[in-house]
């Protein structure tokens, strides 16, 4: 081979690695888990055969999302306690940003995992009953082991009227200007060293009037004692409800919650 056939072939080669990895790369830019910079609201987004699946959470509550490819980014809907709202979703030098009502927020890629393998989204597309997310709380867990056990439980509860003040509110309180119209964010993760993996976000949002909204996502792989392939694996996401005062007592001053 001459060196001007092996050149042709090499610039050949290499156009042809640059068209098999591109969407791959694109593909994998749009999926994991994502998070605003103040780390208030997180984005978890999979492929799926008909497009993109997601779960938006904050302090407001945890929304459904589907989508489809819109050249390189996205375009959908989230669905809302009442309506399904459209968004869209582009890439701009390497962060997610997300597009909705004229407002952005913009979502750095913080892993390509998320916790939402094997969850039927789609259950939560729609404003009916069974995905409105203002009057149900829900709490939702699987997990799957090597062996292909896979269990599954949804549980579902009328969440707290959040117009109703709680009448027994401790008001008078020094803390309570602080602490009401306040969010607690709580990330728990393993180490990097560790070969099974877990992680965990919740949002507390305290209501002025006494009742407090809880979203929280998470999941875990565990791996399997001498080997790296996965052993087992889960996922579980929800929204509580209920009311939160401030109280004394041997241990110091608390922060109560009573869920609904």
């Amino acid at each position: 081979m001459t060196i001007y056939q092996k050149a042709v072939f090499a610039i050949a080669f290499i156009c042809y690695a640059s068209i098999s990895y591109a969407l791959p790369a694109q593909q994998q830019a749009l999926t994991g888990t994502f998070t605003n910079a103040n780390r208030t609201i997180t984005l978890q987004l999979k492929q799926v055969e008909a497009g993109y699946h997601g779960m938006m959470a904050s302090a407001a509550g945890t929304f459904a999302m589907q989508a489809a490819k819109a050249g390189e980014g996205l375009t959908g809907k989230i669905y809302g306690s009442q309506t399904a709202l459209d968004f869209q979703i582009r890439i701009s030098t390497g962060l997610l940003v997300f597009s909705s009502l004229g407002q952005q927020e913009t979502f750095y890629h913080i892993s390509y995992e998320h916790s939402l393998h094997n969850v039927d989204v789609s259950q939560f597309f729609g404003t009916n009953e069974a995905g409105n997310n203002t009057q149900w709380d829900y709490d939702r867990s699987y997990s799957h082991t090597n062996n292909r056990q896979a269990t599954e439980k949804m549980t579902r509860t009328p969440s707290v009227d959040l117009s109703r003040p709680f009448k027994d509110l401790n008001k008078n309180h020094s803390l309570y200007p602080y602490i009401a119209g306040s969010q607690l964010a709580h990330y728990r993760s393993t180490s990097m060293f560790n070969k099974s993996r877990a992680s965990s976000l919740t949002y507390v949002n305290f209501c002025p009037n006494g009742n407090f909204t809880r979203t929280y996502d998470g999941s875990f792989t565990i791996a399997r004692t001498h080997r790296d392939d996965i052993n087992a694996l889960g996922a579980s996401i929800g929204r509580n409800t209920g009311n939160w005062n401030i109280e004394e007592n041997e241990n110091g001053i608390v922060i109560k919650l009573f869920f609904s």
